[in-house]
Formats: C-alpha cells, sequence, structure tokens
C-alpha cells in the first residue's frame, strides 16, 4: 500500500501542486512529461505486483 498510493502521491502528488502555489505559475513547463509520470504508474504498480507475486529474485 505504501508504494502504490502514499509515496507517488507524496512525490508527485504533492509535489506537483506545491511547486505551481510556490512559483506562483498556472501551470508547469512540461505538461506532457508530467502527465507521462501519471500514465506509467500504473504498469510501474503491475511490475511491482509481478515481482512481489513471482517470488523470483535476481540472480
Amino acid at each position: 500500500m505504501i508504494f502504490f498510493f502514499l509515496m507517488p502521491v507524496l512525490i508527485g502528488g504533492f509535489g506537483n501542486y506545491l511547486l505551481r502555489l510556490l512559483l506562483g505559475i498556472p501551470d508547469l513547463n512540461l505538461p506532457r512529461l508530467n502527465a507521462l509520470s501519471a500514465w506509467l504508474l500504473l504498469p510501474a504498480c503491475v511490475c511491482l505486483s509481478f515481482g512481489l507475486v513471482g517470488g523470483m529474485g535476481v540472480g
């Protein structure tokens, strides 16, 4: 639960929101990169889940 929800919200969500408030700008310079990070969160969670379920380590 920590890796799937809490860490992305704390790092990505609050970071993007508070950075805009701190700088006083309506949007960040790279909105597509910001959206890409949000879209890549789902495949990253799927890979992490498969790694936990599979139980095979590196080496």
